[in-house]
């Protein structure tokens, strides 16, 4: 694994020692995830009649809260370790982030954010939802070069041998199986977005489709011990807020296919915000 993409060893400027300079793997690709998102966003918010600087605003908004709920989650599920490690839990560049506790707080920025602004509040939902998984899929790719959230041994030839892992067997590679599972989700909802007006749907699928994948995937997890166990009788942690969000996710579905919420037509250049996606 590859937790360090660039170390840079002491050295003096003016009598002052500087260094050594560890940039990490897992702050690299969040980063980039994080701009990708931004960028997405940028292009087709004028589609849900969302200004560029409201979009802006709202995503600082989300990234902030979603890292503080990501690690606070983390550190909650590792209470142990930060209990006698109290200044770890801000090193969040060597990984331990829990999605769902980043999604869970982000959201909630995002409704007091739209609550605030006065936006149409299903409109940036709407918006948000291919976002998500788009910069969740540079997240998992953190995850994978650093080495965390890897899966059970294997016989397969797609084992990977973990560092981290226990017993230096080979592992399935879970933090790559999501990311290329989000990298199909994002897909499959923005081209939907440009399909349908219907009000709410994009969010409400994504509520259904991501927990579904991510119930599956925690089966495959090989860190189960590392990340607390059983949670709620035999499920884990995620596998519990899947279960939950799946079904917030099918009540809104239900509720979105039986409404004739529709966004107006749009004004602009439908294909000119079709190529974001290509």
């Amino acid at each position: 694994m590859y937790p360090i993409i660039l170390k840079i060893n002491e050295f003096n400027v003016f009598g002052i020692a500087i260094g050594p300079i560890k940039i990490y793997t897992y702050g690299i690709m969040m980063a980039i995830g994080f701009l990708t998102a931004f960028y997405y966003l940028n292009k087709i918010c004028s589609k849900y009649g969302i200004s560029k600087v409201d979009m802006m605003d709202c995503m600082i908004v989300m990234v902030v809260c979603g890292i503080l709920g990501a690690r606070l989650n983390y550190a909650a599920l590792n209470i142990g370790y930060f209990s006698n490690n109290p200044f770890k839990i801000f090193a969040i560049n060597e990984g331990g982030l829990v999605y769902y506790g980043g999604f869970l707080l982000a959201l909630f920025g995002a409704l007091i954010f739209i609550k605030v602004k006065k936006i149409i509040a299903i409109d940036l939902l709407d918006a948000l939802a291919p976002a998500l998984p788009l910069g969740h899929t540079f997240g998992r790719i953190g995850c994978f070069f650093n080495g965390c959230c890897y899966g059970r041994p294997t016989d397969s030839p797609f084992g990977i041998v973990f560092p981290n892992a226990p017993g230096s067997l080979p592992r399935l590679p879970t933090q790559l199986i999501e990311a290329s599972f989000n990298v199909f989700l994002f897909y499959v909802l923005a081209r939907l977005s440009f399909k349908t007006r219907k009000r709410g749907l994009i969010f409400s699928l994504y509520l259904v489709i991501y927990p579904v994948f991510r119930y599956i995937n925690e089966i495959l997890r090989g860190d189960f011990l590392e990340r607390g166990g059983h949670f709620f009788l035999k499920f884990t942690f995620s596998q519990t807020i899947s279960l939950s969000v799946f079904l917030v996710g099918i009540i809104s579905l239900v509720i979105t296919l039986r409404k004739n919420n529709l966004r107006p037509e749009e004004k602009s250049d439908k294909q000119n915000l079709l190529s974001a996606t290509d």
